[in-house]
């Protein structure tokens, strides 16, 4: 009985703690439409940009995001569906038009 008990236990613990990786890592559908929003100027300003251009830009136009480079990781990689490690101009523009992610 015991047994089952602490097996029951430890599952209700690792389905909280996936629960709680999940949202963690989840970008919310506000944030990322914040940030279509204030990114649609840079659109015009370049032809392909990777990581590193792409965080100092998000940086230059809206400073709510200034210390999440784990958030500007994850949309970089949501923008660059080739998989490249660059987004090119296309790419930025489908995702700026993406609306109700």
């Amino acid at each position: 009985m015991s047994l089952l008990l602490l097996n029951m236990v430890g599952c209700v613990l690792v389905a909280i703690m996936a629960l709680w990786y999940l949202s963690k890592t989840a970008i919310s559908t506000d944030d990322r439409q914040h940030l279509r929003v204030s990114m649609k100027d840079v659109l015009k300003q370049f032809n392909k940009m990777d990581l590193k251009e792409f965080s100092k830009r998000v940086k230059q136009q809206d400073e709510v995001f200034n210390d999440d480079d784990e958030f500007i990781k994850k949309v970089f990689n949501e923008i660059d569906h080739n998989e490249s490690k660059v987004i090119d101009k296309k790419e930025f523009e489908d995702w700026i038009e993406k609306q109700g992610d």
